[in-house]
């Protein structure tokens, strides 16, 4: 395997990233008290805001978004984008910051959330914080979904709180950059009201497989007629004209089928979350419950491309469950049978097998930093994507 210069560079970088975030979430789990914990936080916000703001030309956004900077710079809020995202490109460009600085502050406010929620949850940061590195991967690529949703988990930190005002003066500065995830406001509402755990492992697991094997995009296509009535404005006109498109597996190029690895995954969290949280850690179930629903749906929402995004945000949260499985099974030891113990090795180590090789063998192309730029603007999508 000849290996590129970039993928040599990105596997020391990230995974230089992935050793510090957990080493620092460890002197946390040592130190929880509220004036150390921002202390200690400090080392591993920097390291994830520059790792990942200064990548450049990661994904089909990344390269879209710098026009699309551009265009709220000349033009203001005359422009079909929310006036949020506006505002705050204004104000980067006023102050004399260019596109980077807008990815820079997308990379700060997200692990900034991630770590601000994980103040309910310090116990487990030394997994947790990885682990949230590893699931947001995919915010290279869906940049202003993920900036949104990054005031939505704010919003969280003071919904557990009963802090209602907060929560939704938090989601609704993420709906400000991103109005399609007003969604998730009824929804997280919702979800907290639920005090115990609905379902039983074994009908989750159940659910989840009858989902996985009878469910196709097609059934999707009956909702396209229904969209294209509904009068969203024209900042979703293309989505809204192409409904069939984006709901069914005509744009099977922009989804995927849940990998055997995501099933494997999605099956220990449900099974073993449950008795974590049933036994040892209560404090959990809202974000188990969270968790539950989005990887009960994940095998239909992978399969078209506009709810992969809607359900991304809320299997996230394994993060969290996945990291007091490790804690508890692998450090405290508690008691369960030989194979969990064993299995629960495996999972954790399938997750560092990615670690290596995902660096080793991606194309180059995907990996770049701001210099590697060498004087381009935006890397041609048409070519590398």
């Amino acid at each position: 395997m000849h290996l590129e210069p970039a993928n040599i560079i990105y596997f020391i970088l990230r995974n230089s990233m992935l050793f510090i975030l957990f080493y620092w979430g460890n002197k946390i789990n040592k130190n929880t008290n509220s004036k150390q914990y921002w202390q200690y936080i400090f080392v591993p916000i920097l390291t994830f805001t520059l790792n990942e703001g200064l990548r450049w030309g990661r994904g089909i956004d990344y390269n879209s978004y710098y026009y699309t900077f551009k265009n709220i710079a000349e033009h203001g809020f005359n422009t079909d984008n929310e006036v949020g995202f506006s505002l705050i490109i204004q104000i980067l460009n006023a102050l004399g910051f260019n596109f980077q600085a807008l990815v820079i502050l997308m990379s700060f406010t997200l692990i900034f959330s991630a770590i601000f929620l994980l103040k309910h949850y310090k116990e487990a940061v030394m997994f947790s914080l990885p682990l949230f590195a590893t699931y947001t991967l995919l915010a290279e690529n869906l940049m202003r979904w993920y900036f949104a949703f990054s005031f939505f988990i704010i919003g969280l930190y003071y919904l557990i709180q009963k802090k209602n005002n907060l929560f939704l003066l938090f989601c609704c500065i993420g709906v400000s950059i991103h109005y399609a995830s007003i969604i998730y406001i009824p929804f997280f509402y919702l979800v907290s009201k639920i005090k115990k755990i609905p379902i039983k492992p074994i009908y989750a697991c159940f659910l989840f497989i009858f989902i996985y094997i009878f469910f196709s995009p097609k059934m999707m296509g009956q909702f396209s007629d229904l969209l294209q009535q509904i009068n969203l404005g024209t900042r979703f006109l293309q989505y809204q004209e192409n409904a069939e498109y984006w709901l069914t597996d005509e744009g099977k190029d922009l989804s995927m089928k849940l990998s055997h690895t995501d099933t494997i995954n999605a099956l220990f969290v449900i099974v073993l979350g449950y008795k974590i949280i049933k036994y040892y850690r209560p404090n959990l179930t809202f974000i188990y419950n969270i968790t539950l629903i989005g990887l009960i749906t994940a095998p239909a929402m992978a399969q078209v491309e506009l709810l992969a995004r809607i359900n991304s945000v809320l299997t996230l949260f394994q993060y969290i469950i996945l990291a007091y499985i490790f804690k508890l099974i692998l450090v405290n030891k508690i008691k369960v049978h030989r194979f969990t113990y064993i299995f629960t090795w495996i999972i954790l180590l399938n997750f560092i097998r990615g670690f290596i090789t995902i660096p080793l063998t991606t194309d180059p192309n995907h990996l770049l930093y701001i210099w590697d730029a060498n004087g381009r603007t935006v890397l041609d999508v048409d070519r590398y994507y």
